[in-house]
């Protein structure tokens, strides 16, 4: 009975990870990205939306879900709906799509569409297409025939051309100086009619015409040009410039967003407003504090016509406005927010919204949930109090199970459930559940809508018992700052935000102390560090660390090819100083730096070293240091170029080794772990793409007696080998385990959708080749890697355009939990060495019941029996 007591109080809830589970706990979710053009189909049953990175989809307009999706080569310019479904304008082609995503015809263009001021423009009406290119205006058949095309003059480019009646379409060349010409061309025959030249006082930025007017902005400054003004008409700040059907036109500025009629100003709106045009009506979002939906004529004065409010979560920042349904009472409109968010509102309130911020990824992270109060160890409370810790949770559980209520998220028995911290391009940080997908929060980083350009996201503590804080460390793209914004990873509140100028180089510093705290130490000009958390207790325990252990940092700018490293030292008062200690720069134009890479902040060192065929060690170089940096030289596009793997040891700034080929192409992608790297480029010459392994050995063959130290490690022993792989790949990844006892995995994305998972054995440099001496674990060479389609992760998923891959350990060794991020977000969980600390899928789980059943019965009759034998001798 005692025994039996002593379980109920202290036994955990049984769990456990079955083979048969794969794919229950993987999942994706679909994106678009920052959607630049949206229109109805005829029936108002989808929404087909459009990216100016070429993606192109179908949204059911019921909920938002994403019914299919293409992705074009090149620059979406325009998408105008048509009779048959919709129509496109891409970097090369002119396309035609059905409803149901399928392609009906395409045309190329004379000449692919570069970058400049031009507005290429797209037109669908009932007798066809006019379409508007930098080199040509054409005229399509709804079919794709041509019917005719206006050449650009020569050395001039087209700006922007629109009708102007029936009989007369307008026309704006740019002779790529400061010239514009406008000019009539009467239709059919395309003969010239009336032609006027001005002279801006720069390069235009962007032009647009209407019906009327060409509208330009010159260094942010709008100017109309019509024919038989004299001169250029000047109307004010300019950001952007929209054109609008009845010769209206937008343009937006800082202050301000105005509406004009050729050169007369219509209407004023506050900043921020965004214009959209449809049946008739000009719509206008106009953001808070009393957000409205405003409807103009589509005539000379755009008089307004009524005032609709609106509720949403967040229109102070609305980017974008596209009428999908239009009405004079009830309109329907897709918003995209500043930060990407696209949201449906119907009915004057939002229906529904999509968070296509997730397509534009610059860092991720896994945080830990709490830990259970039943967790805490016994010699910290007491047999008591952990007693009455266990039945207090065993009856929350059940009381929720009864209840149908959710319990607040805690860490499971095997910490396979986490929250994945996403930081966006535009500011945005957002938590997912890992085991769902499902979006837990969405916090604004900054006040102010941004472009983020680089983003990481670093752990500053988390103990599993008390909330966890971690910080972005972001660069923006108005400012050189650097911007330190510390938050809860589990529910995404705000702590404080910070800003930092003339940053030299940051890095995080994990103490000793068991405080499971790792502080940001942050070094800008004049040797000035700053730490986050800014608090007395964080300062002292850094000092302490520093004072007992070399602390170093390093910047890594890759794009002008600066490598620099800091010694940072501890006085005897506690304060910091620090001092640069080795430089390594890089000639951006002769050696640019393509690829960087170095070791996971969990990655912890299992074995020190690797037995060899005679029975022998070969110990690893585990420096925790080491950096990797890929170089290309440009050549020869026909050739390629001159690929150079870097590893440099930040502590000291010394190159650690080297290895270069030729005709080499990106894109070029690195990992490292343990004491090897593996990276990805393409052999131009053969025209194959490589996979390739280095692996660094310790050359004094024997173990460090006083722990890893860059300082006391000799130049290294390297080892080398080279694969052809027969995909082309988009990034590369590497798993990582609690204790690094299981076999890791490199998981390689492929640019068809797919996802692998390669054992490191099949990655070991020191493959046999042939029959030649070799241990147990090691797998014959071969120059061919074939991808077996039982490693590939995403099974019959395609997850589109990966640009990371992030890894995490759990509390099952054998596990690691994998997150692909791009244009889709894909997770799921890795077991490179098999799920060897779980039940296999085939586990006849009833059979082991009913034998417990029989054993606890024979127990049970062997005990009745004995007792009764033993009552009988008595007797006797």
């Amino acid at each position: 009975m005692a025994v039996l007591l002593f379980v109920l109080l202290f036994a955990g809830l049984a769990s456990g990870i079955l083979q048969s589970e794969a794919g229950r706990n993987d999942w994706r979710l679909r994106h678009v990205g920052k959607v630049d053009f949206a229109v109805p189909s005829q029936d108002g049953h989808r929404y087909f939306v459009g990216t100016k990175e070429g993606v192109i989809a179908s949204l059911l307009a019921e909920d938002g879900s994403l019914e299919w999706r293409h992705e074009l080569s090149g620059t979406l310019y325009a998408l105008s709906r048509c009779s048959d479904g919709f129509a496109v304008l891409s970097t090369t082609h002119v396309q035609q799509w059905t409803e149901e995503g399928f392609l009906g015809w395409q045309v190329a263009l004379p000449t692919p569409i570069l970058s400049g001021p031009s507005h290429p423009s797209l037109a669908c009406s009932n007798t066809g297409l006019l379409v508007t290119t930098p080199s040509a205006v054409l005229a399509l058949q709804q079919s794709g025939a041509e019917v005719w095309a206006h050449q650009a003059a020569a050395n001039w480019t087209l700006l922007a051309a629109a009708k102007h009646d029936k009989q007369t379409m307008l026309v704006a060349e740019y002779d790529g100086d400061r010239s514009v010409r406008l000019s009539s061309l009467l239709m059919p025959a395309r003969d010239s009619g009336q032609e006027q030249l001005f002279t801006l006082s720069a390069a235009p930025d962007s032009c647009v015409m209407t019906s009327s007017t060409l509208y330009c902005c010159v260094n942010g400054k709008a100017v109309a040009a019509t024919l038989g003004a004299d001169e250029l008409t000047p109307l004010g700040a300019c950001d952007t410039l929209a054109p609008h059907p009845k010769g209206l036109a937008v343009v937006a500025a800082e202050d301000s967003v105005r509406i004009y009629h050729g050169t007369v100003l219509a209407q004023t709106l506050p900043a921020g407003t965004a214009v959209a045009s449809a049946s008739g009506h000009l719509y206008a979002l106009v953001p808070s504090p009393a957000s409205e939906i405003r409807l103009f004529s589509l005539d000379g004065k755009a008089t307004q016509e009524a005032a609709l409010p609106v509720s949403l979560p967040d229109a102070t920042h609305v980017a974008a406005l596209f009428v999908v349904a239009s009405s004079a009472s009830a309109p329907s409109v897709l918003v995209r927010h500043a930060d990407d968010t696209l949201q449906l509102v119907r009915n004057s309130k939002a229906a529904w919204s999509r968070p296509e911020y997730l397509a534009h990824t610059l860092a991720t992270i896994f945080a830990d949930f709490l830990s259970p109060k039943t967790d805490v160890p016994l010699f910290e409370t007491g047999v008591f109090s952990h007693a009455a810790r266990r039945l207090s949770s065993h009856a929350a559980a059940l009381a929720s199970l009864f209840s149908g209520t959710s319990t607040p998220a805690a860490r499971d028995a095997f910490n396979l459930h986490q929250r994945i911290v996403v930081a966006s391009a535009t500011g945005v940080l957002a938590g997912l559940d890992s085991g769902t997908g499902e979006l837990a929060y969405h916090t604004a980083a900054f006040a102010t809508p941004v472009t983020v350009t680089r983003a990481s996201l670093v752990a500053l503590h988390a103990d599993g018992l008390s909330s966890p804080l971690y910080a972005l460390v972001a660069r923006i793209a108005a400012d050189d700052t650097l911007h330190v914004v510390l938050f809860d990873p589990l529910s995404g509140a705000l702590v404080s935000t910070h800003t930092v100028g003339d940053v030299l180089a940051y890095g995080r510093v994990a103490l000793k102390d068991h405080s499971h705290s790792s502080p940001l130490v942050v070094l800008s000009e004049g040797a000035k560090l700053t730490v986050f958390p800014d608090t007395p207790e964080t300062h002292t325990a850094l000092a302490a660390h520093v004072a007992s252990h070399p602390t170093t940092l390093y910047r890594a700018e890759a794009v002008n090819g600066l490598f620099e490293g800091f010694l940072v030292t501890a006085a005897k008062d506690g304060s910091l100083t620090a001092s640069p200690s080795w430089r390594i720069v890089f000639d951006p134009r002769l050696e640019p730096v393509v690829a960087t890479a170095s070791r996971h902040a969990n990655d912890v060192i299992a074995s020190l070293g690797d037995i060899i065929p005679d029975g022998k060690v070969l110990y690893k170089y585990l420096s925790p240091h080491l950096l990797a940096v890929a170089t290309l030289t440009p050549a020869d596009p026909r050739e390629g170029g001159l690929l150079t793997l870097y590893v440099i040891d930040t502590v000291k700034g010394s190159i650690v080794d080297r290895v270069s080929h030729e005709n080499a192409q990106g894109p070029v992608h690195v990992v490292h772990a343990d004491n090897w790297f593996v990276y990805s480029f393409r052999d131009k010459k053969n025209r194959r793409w490589q996979l390739n392994t280095l692996d660094l050995f310790d050359s004094a063959g024997k173990p460090p007696s006083e722990g890893l130290s860059s300082l006391r490690l000799s130049k290294p022993i390297a080892m080398s080998q080279a694969f052809v792989f027969l995909h082309a790949i988009t990034r590369l990844g590497v798993t990582v385990t609690d204790a690094s006892l299981a076999n890791r995995a490199v998981i390689v994305a492929l640019a068809s959708g797919k996802i692998a998972a390669l054992s490191d054995r099949l990655l070991d440099s020191r493959r046999p080749i042939g029959q030649g001496p070799r241990t147990e674990e090691m797998v014959p060479y071969h120059p061919v890697l074939v991808v077996d389609p039982l490693s590939l992760l995403n099974y019959n998923h395609t997850v589109a355009g990966v640009s990371r891959i992030t890894c995490a350990p759990t509390n099952l060794e054998s596990t690691s939990l994998v997150l692909a991020t791009g244009l889709d977000t894909f997770f799921t969980h890795v077991a490179p060495s098999k799920r060897f600390d779980s039940l296999s899928a085939d586990f006849n789980k009833p059979i082991l019941l009913l034998s417990l059943i029989v054993l606890a019965g024979v127990t049970l009759a062997a005990k009745w029996k004995l007792q009764d034998t033993a009552l009988r001798a008595a007797w006797e």
